[in-house]
């Protein structure tokens, strides 16, 4: 496992839609090509750039119904939407950009499975933390 999925949902949710879809895309990539996984980058670019953007319009569209208190459900809600865009989006990537073949790209989904609910739990904990410890009302979030 990895914190690239709980640095996104918490960049999203801290920092809004643009700026998590952003870090997302860009840190995720970079990450991608830092570490040996290139033939990933441009599909990590564009899935997980998703993400980020999915993660903070959730969040934004329930702030709406809650003057903008940052509720459990809506936090929940939208890690599920990113990290179904992830599950769904590395599978399509693997299957037509890839061409590795429909076996292929299913093998692909129990692992990033874990790894989203990898990524909600760890992000859902350390915004827990950091909202108990008033660290987003002292930073101006």
């Amino acid at each position: 496992m990895n914190m690239g999925d709980t640095i996104i949902l918490l960049g999203a949710w801290i920092l809004g839609p643009i700026y998590g879809m952003m870090a997302g895309g860009i840190g995720s990539m970079l990450a991608d090509l830092l570490s040996g996984y290139a033939y990933y980058a441009p599909g990590t670019l564009v899935i997980k750039a998703a993400m980020g953007l999915a993660a903070g319009l959730v969040v934004w569209g329930f702030g709406k119904f809650t003057k903008g208190r940052k509720t459990f459900p809506a936090l929940l809600a939208a890690a599920f939407c990113a990290e179904a865009i992830m599950v769904l989006g590395y599978f399509l990537y693997a299957w037509a950009i890839l061409g590795e073949g429909i076996s292929a790209a299913l093998q692909s989904i129990p692992g990033n499975l874990v790894q989203a609910v990898f990524g909600i739990v760890a992000a859902m904990t350390l915004y827990g933390a950091i909202e108990k410890k008033g660290l987003l009302k002292r930073l101006g979030f």
